[in-house]
């Protein structure tokens, strides 16, 4: 009878241990990511979590209606924090959420609206008539989205630049672009949408600019500029508008060397039917990056003999878009068993970080594995089949 009992306390202490091991395990303290006192990131979750308080207004202490006001107040405070945990998001080693938010209000409309669904966890009534609540947000689904979406851009130019100059600036980059997309292509019959669709865009931002300008000449009443001043602001004026002209006819040609490549019907060269051909026998992509002092972000750059490797043009940004560039783990086990990876995962070391505690250097080895890989459609590489443990 004594051993019966003894049996079954055992049993029960393994039961517990089991079931208070699983929440460690969900809320590993490495796993999350401190952001200032508003909340954390959960990486390996793949969560943005945030806490509020809120209080009823005073006359309505003691009343019915005091707890319902009081939750309200609480997930109100917590979504404003969610807010905060979500621009403390790092996109790579060196930009954050913040740095593209402080550029342009319709991302942060955008992202709360977003997180008007987020899901109340945990709501505690307090004896003084306070409420606490704990909100979270997937980093995938809708806000995952919105958060690659900003991500596959450039952060835009600090306020007060003026546009003319904005439209300069990110021209140049796109001639960069184009000329890097020449050299690729090489006469292959492919063109890139997404940089043919920001082309189109900033054409029409300059054509409308245009149309803005020539329909708002200055309006300077008589006595309130000399007439210095005001030839002086004329001549200004007029200076914009051939400035913008010539941006316009730059986006036209950028349009046309497009297209000539679009139009293009050389046959394939015999270095890009070699990749073409890359036999990919890996299914995915495990990176151990434990030891290296790496801390997860939205866009991981991985490296090798100062090259970029991943993510690149190759990637198809629509299977992206659904599920993160990278899927973060604490265990090697439970990595190299993830549905993302595969059956048969290519698992490396990770050299250390480069350039910032955010990206990743890999050795010449995992260079010649996966530099052939890198052009190869529905690869793993281009299909954002990688995962990494930290």
């Amino acid at each position: 009878m004594k051993s019966g009992v003894k049996y079954r306390w055992l049993a029960l202490i393994v039961a517990g241990t089991l079931f208070f091991w699983q929440p460690c395990q969900a809320q590993d303290p490495a796993a999350m990511e401190r952001v200032g006192d508003h909340g954390t990131i959960d990486w390996v979750g793949q969560k943005v979590i945030a806490k509020g308080i809120g209080a009823p207004p005073q006359k309505y202490y003691g009343k019915p209606q005091a707890r319902p006001l009081a939750l309200r107040a609480a997930i109100t405070d917590a979504r404003r924090n969610l807010l905060e945990v979500i621009k403390g998001v790092h996109i790579d080693s060196i930009t954050q959420v913040y740095n593209y938010m402080v550029r342009d209000d319709t991302i942060v409309s955008r992202v709360q609206g977003i997180i008007r669904d987020s899901s109340v966890d945990d709501k505690q009534y307090m004896s003084d008539g306070t409420v606490e609540v704990v909100v979270s947000m997937p980093l995938t689904g809708p806000l995952g989205e919105a958060l690659i979406n900003i991500a596959s851009q450039p952060p835009g130019p600090a306020a007060g630049v003026l546009p003319s100059q904005e439209v300069d600036a990110r021209i140049r980059g796109l001639e960069d672009r184009v000329k890097a997309l020449e050299d690729k292509l090489a006469g292959i019959k492919q063109i890139n949408y997404q940089q043919e669709e920001m082309i189109l865009l900033f054409k029409r931002f300059v054509e409308t600019w245009m149309d803005y300008t020539a329909s708002r000449p200055m309006m300077i009443q008589a006595g309130y500029a000399s007439e210095d001043k005001l030839a002086n602001l004329n001549k200004k004026f007029d200076d914009q508008e051939a400035r913008l002209a010539a941006l316009a006819s730059r986006l036209d040609k950028m349009a046309g060397r497009l297209s000539q490549l679009e139009s293009a019907a050389q046959p394939v060269p015999p270095i890009a039917a070699a990749k073409a051909k890359t036999e990919v026998i890996y299914s995915g992509l495990v990176i151990d990056a434990r030891d290296t002092g790496f801390r997860p972000c939205l866009k991981p750059e991985i490296f090798a003999k100062g090259e970029l490797l991943y993510p690149g043009d190759y990637i198809d940004m629509q299977k992206v878009v659904r599920k993160g560039y990278v899927r973060y783990y604490r265990q090697i086990g439970r990595a190299q068993q993830s549905e993302r990876v595969g059956k048969l995962p290519y698992t490396i070391n990770a050299k250390g970080t480069w350039k910032g505690k955010r990206s990743l250097e890999v050795d010449d080895k995992a260079y010649s594995t996966l530099k052939p890989i890198m052009d190869v459609p529905d690869a793993f590489l281009a299909t954002g089949k990688v995962v990494i443990v930290f």
